[in-house]
């Protein structure tokens, strides 16, 4: 009977080869790249805050790159402390969480997560009210000019409150979308090992261990009852209550996660306003360029002029 080629088919990899190849080139990114970069975006978009407000903030442009730095900033800061929260703070220990971590734990569900959005969504819609600036700049300089010395901030309070309407609007459901429970665990030498659906956790309860035949640990109470379930415990035992980020059950929801997460924020938050970028680039391109003709045609026109009346004068001259 011949062997199927199923059966002594080696190629590939397993999961957990590739978990080991690809888990430090994710830690790499994840951690390393992108702390990096928003280090990067941090002292860039501090930088320009500080030499923006040493100018006085005089014109309308300057006040809106000083809004937009700010947005980049704040998501800079929000995504340093994601990134940290996900790769630097160790989620399987049973230890009691430090306080900063506690801290940072129930302030990202309804204020990091939201903000962080939100800041994107404004960074973007504030670079096309900057686009729409130069495009009036370009297409009306007469009236940009007479109006340069009008209440610069009224003008940008008017231009970026839709921004900043918009942008709440569309964040809004990400305030409910995660919530901080403290769940039961059982934990084993300061590890979690299996979350216990107990209405009730009498924490730091040690399960008294023995060494049994194999040498390993085994409780002593090693059998225990949880939901007419009889489970096995291993090695040292305790109880732990520990906080931990849960996501709502709507998050499940198809059309949740259809209409909003991937119509809404990425039609909204990206393909819309870089398309209004696109067309509003390519108006002050086509004014620009419109406009260079204009001169060099009037330069064409001056310089004619200047050789005509050049000629003429010298005819009246050798007449005379």
């Amino acid at each position: 009977m011949e062997s199927s080629p199923n059966d002594s088919c080696t190629c590939g990899m397993s999961f957990k080869e590739a978990e080991t190849i690809f888990e430090p080139l994710k830690y790499v990114l994840e951690s390393c790249v992108s702390v990096g970069i928003n280090v990067f975006g941090l002292f860039s978009n501090s930088l320009a805050l500080a030499v923006l407000y040493a100018r006085n903030l005089q014109t309308l442009f300057n006040k809106t790159l000083f809004v937009l730095a700010i947005f980049d900033l704040i998501f800079n800061i929000c995504d340093i402390l994601e990134t940290i929260r996900l790769d630097h703070y160790d989620k399987e220990s049973c230890k009691p969480m430090p306080y900063y971590q506690l801290l940072h734990l129930h302030l990202t569900p309804h204020l990091i997560r939201p903000l962080r959005v939100f800041v994107i969504i404004s960074s973007m819609y504030t670079t096309v009210v900057i686009a729409l600036e130069r495009y009036l700049a370009v297409s009306k300089p007469m009236i940009t000019f007479v109006g340069r010395d009008e209440d610069n901030w009224k003008k940008l309070a008017f231009r970026i409150s839709p921004v900043i309407i918009v942008s709440l609007l569309l964040t809004l459901p990400k305030c409910f979308e995660f919530f901080i429970d403290k769940v039961c665990f059982l934990c084993i030498d300061d590890r979690k090992t299996m979350e216990l659906q107990k209405t009730s956790c009498h924490n730091n309860i040690t399960i008294q261990v023995e060494t049994v035949s194999d040498g390993t640990l085994s409780c002593r109470n090693s059998f225990f009852y949880e939901d007419h379930d009889t489970k096995y415990l291993d090695d040292k035992c305790y109880f732990s209550t520990i906080a931990i980020l849960q996501w709502k059950a709507f998050l499940l929801n198809k059309t949740y996660n259809i209409v909003y997460r991937n119509i809404l924020l990425n039609i909204v938050t990206y393909a819309i306003p870089l398309l209004m970028l696109f067309i509003l680039n390519w108006l002050i391109y086509k004014h620009i360029k419109e406009r260079r003709k204009v001169v060099i045609e009037l330069g064409n026109i001056i310089a004619y002029s200047t050789h005509t009346t050049s000629k003429t004068l010298n005819m009246l001259f050798s007449v005379i």
